[in-house]
């Protein structure tokens, strides 16, 4: 059955591949799923419909951050979530910030080399045996999640849905959500990272709709 809601602000919706095609949207999102060991791909946010147009708009990561209209034909497989603790004042307030401070700058494509060294890191093996090194000066062990990125340049999609949040729990806090955004930073977090961000706030979102792979819509 396909997806019969509606996008709007408010709405969260996580992408697991492109479907199969020759092009490098194709590739880097193949790429992503070996590097984050997660198939989510891509992270969208639904937005505010345009005037005198009824079809759904997303604000998301295209070579720049900009609005998209919703096509769910263009990707194998999505869920999507709904954000329920925070008033829609509370959340239109917060998208719209994250659209002004976003809107128009160029995707972060060297900030993906983070998530290489992050892989390296996180290998089991690596983890058992060279654990050791990384250590702040006080000998306390640092999760690769901290770690600084060293290309800080423009964004990636899972970092407008990052900074959303932060947005939002800046109008309104919430413990759950300070605490898993202290997890990550902005230039850490991947789409992989946003479905975890999720799970782990079942009282903030709530999970509205699965489309499987290889399903046609």
């Amino acid at each position: 059955m396909s997806y019969k809601g509606t996008i709007g602000p408010g709405k969260i919706v996580l992408y697991a591949a492109y479907k199969p095609q020759w092009n490098s949207e194709q590739w880097f999102g193949k790429a992503q799923q070996i590097f984050t060991r997660m198939k989510w791909t891509h992270t969208a946010l639904g937005f505010f419909k345009y005037e005198k147009h009824n079809s759904e708009v997303l604000f998301e990561s295209k070579e720049l951050q900009c609005t998209t209209l919703w096509n769910p034909r263009v990707m194998s497989e999505y869920e999507i979530y709904q954000i329920k603790w925070y008033t829609q004042d509370e959340i239109e307030k917060a998208l719209w910030k994250t659209y002004k401070e976003y809107a128009g700058t160029s995707y972060g494509f060297l900030q993906i080399l983070y998530f290489v060294r992050r892989y390296i890191w996180e290998t089991p093996w690596i983890k058992k045996y060279f654990g050791w090194i990384p250590f702040d000066i006080f000998g306390k062990p640092r999760d690769v999640r901290h770690w600084n990125n060293w290309f800080v340049g423009g964004t990636i999609c899972s970092e407008l849905f990052y900074n959303m949040m932060s947005n939002l729990n800046n109008i309104r806090f919430h413990s759950g959500v300070s605490k898993a955004l202290s997890i990550w930073n902005k230039n850490n977090f991947h789409s992989g990272d946003s479905f975890t961000f999720i799970k782990s706030l079942p009282e903030i979102f709530e999970f509205e709709y699965h489309k499987p792979g290889g399903i046609i819509e």
